[in-house]
């Protein structure tokens, strides 16, 4: 019963170091896109210097349950949704 509790305590442990990583890779990201925020909602063409940018967020934001990206992602969507396929 202990190797099935330290099993589970391990995994759990794995999982949030790898939460750990993403959030190192987002934060410059985040930074970015916060200073840029004013550019990309006053152009109504998705800006291709943001391009790479924009995209790790929104896919990173399909995988984390974190609001604040949903609301972002919902934002980029429909300013940009013709770029992503989206009607």
């Amino acid at each position: 019963n202990n190797m099935k509790l330290a099993n589970n305590k391990t995994d759990n442990l794995i999982k949030d170091e790898n939460y750990v990583e993403v959030y190192d890779i987002l934060d410059p990201i985040l930074e970015l896109i916060k200073t840029k925020c004013n550019y990309i909602i006053s152009t109504n063409e998705c800006p291709e210097d943001l391009r790479y940018y924009l995209d790790s967020l929104l896919y990173a934001t399909i995988r984390l349950d974190i609001d604040e990206l949903m609301t972002f992602k919902d934002k980029i969507t429909k300013i940009y949704g013709q770029y992503y396929g989206l009607p």
